[in-house]
């Protein structure tokens, strides 16, 4: 195993030896290197000597650090860049490349090669450095705007022009809150200002239908793909590559019905009050704290660098709390339960929803393990005949 001078791995060759492969030892007893990089391993075992000599592709990789850390960051470049045409695959290079532009104060392209490298810390890094130089570029700009919108919003009464633009559109924003289906759409945002006044009213006065439960839901899970495929990689351990749409569809979708369904049946077992369809409408709605989060995690992502990812966990960790929170008030209120048996609920519906999602594997396996054995049983059969 080789190392570069930061401790980080550069090449790791050859192995015990089992079947008197070349390359490989017994019993390495000796090692020796010459100022060309050639490699002289001595194995008692086979009492042999085993020469490695470094390929182009290793020189090229040795050039470029000893020139890196010689501090001729300008010259490292192109052999970093030459690694990368034998290889594009080698992080290595594109980290190395991303050292090198920082170093020479190219701090947009060395994101370009830190983000390919996914070395956050590189990454967070320049990108520092890049907003930094835009704040400094720019700060005075945005201030001033900001200031003129929270002027123009506080004294819009008083300016002629806007006084009249207010008082012609204000007919059509009636008309627009008069919607019903307007009036369903924003009767969450009800719920999320006075959660036990809002569930109560969507149990007594139907204020939500089915149809806006499901756009709600579709929201839900537009939001959650955005933040997914969007969140800068700072932020976002997963590879947007490997993201698998009808698993994520899966993922979000099945445990939310195993929850609809599991609360329902154990409401109508102890006592709850709450109606299937009353069930999966409060349920979609509570979503929406989750709703709101997702896009501005997205949007914090792209601002924060990785010192800062406090800020962004503390967002995360807001709206988790606040669905948690709903989700108990909308148990409580739509079954009409006090505060024990809303726990009791909660806990029995979370092991209903786990055995069921359990009895239904069980039964796809058992039905695969059939259709295995029918399929085996119509082969032999066809063979014989």
């Amino acid at each position: 195993m080789e190392y570069d001078p930061n401790g980080s791995v550069l090449f790791l060759f050859s192995g015990p030896d089992q079947v008197g492969q070349k390359g490989l030892f017994t019993n390495a007893r000796g090692i020796a290197v010459d100022s060309k990089n050639n490699l002289y391993a001595v194995d008692s075992g086979s009492q042999s000597l085993q020469i490695f000599i470094p390929t182009e592709f290793a020189t090229l990789v040795h050039s470029a650090i000893d020139l890196y850390f010689d501090g001729k960051y300008a010259e490292s470049l192109g052999p970093w860049q030459e690694v990368l045409k034998q290889n594009r695959l080698f992080d290595l290079a594109n980290q190395g490349l991303g050292d090198a532009y920082f170093a020479l104060q190219d701090y947009e392209s060395a994101l370009t090669y830190y983000r390919i490298a996914r070395d956050r810390t590189g990454y967070s890094n320049a990108y520092w450095e890049v907003r930094n130089a835009f704040l400094l570029d720019y700060g005075d700009v945005i201030v001033i705007g900001l200031l003129v919108l929270m002027g123009v919003f506080m004294f819009a009464k008083y300016i002629p022009g806007l006084a009249k633009l207010q008082l012609a559109i204000a007919p059509l924003g009636q008309s627009i809150q008069g919607n019903r289906w307007v009036q369903q759409a924003l009767f969450p945002f009800k719920v999320f200002q006075k959660p036990v006044d809002g569930y109560d009213d969507l149990k007594r006065y139907k204020f939500f239908s089915n149809r806006m439960a499901w756009v709600y839901l579709a929201l839900f899970f537009l939001t959650y793909t955005i933040w997914i495929y969007e969140t800068n990689f700072l932020f976002n351990p997963r590879i947007v590559s490997e993201i698998n749409i009808v698993e994520e569809f899966i993922t979000i979708f099945v445990p939310f019905f195993l929850w609809v369904i599991s609360n329902y049946l154990v409401g109508s077992i102890r006592d709850g009050d709450g109606k299937f369809k009353e069930v999966f409408q409060a349920s979609a709605l509570t979503l929406l704290p989750m709703i709101i989060t997702f896009p501005l995690l997205t949007i914090l992502s792209h601002g924060l660098t990785f010192n800062e990812s406090f800020i962004y966990d503390v967002v995360f960790l807001i709206g988790v709390s606040f669905t948690v929170i709903y989700f108990f008030i909308m148990v409580k209120e739509i079954h009409f339960y006090d505060i024990r048996p809303t726990v009791s609920n909660i806990l029995i519906t979370l092991f209903t929803a786990v055995m069921m999602l359990a009895m239904t594997f069980i039964v796809f396996f058992l039905l695969g393990e059939v259709y295995n054995l029918f399929a085996d049983i119509l082969q032999e059969v066809i063979s014989r005949v």
